[in-house]
């Protein structure tokens, strides 16, 4: 079993976290996936799971590595937490 803690940026809420969640856990061999609002990390253990492949698809989602971060980002984030409070009203 392979376990990584990654600092990520731009997780802003609890959506987010859901958003990581999800998505990481659809990956071949992720068991199990815990992401922190406040400390900005990423927590992913698995059977066989590639690091490159988690940032990869991190980066997809909005939340890059630490250091990593860009306008789009930021933005893609920013409008994936509003959608949420919306379709939480």
């Amino acid at each position: 079993m392979n376990s990584y803690l990654l600092n990520v940026e731009n997780i802003k809420c609890m959506g987010c976290v859901n958003n990581i969640r999800e998505n990481l856990l659809q990956m071949d061999g992720v068991v199990s996936v815990d992401a922190d609002v406040k400390t900005q990390k990423v927590a992913v253990s698995g059977i066989a799971i590639d690091r490159d492949a988690i940032t990869s698809k991190l980066a997809q989602l909005g939340y890059p590595e630490k250091g990593k971060n860009s306008f789009l980002d930021k933005a893609k984030t920013y409008i994936s937490c509003k959608l949420q409070e919306l379709t939480k009203k």
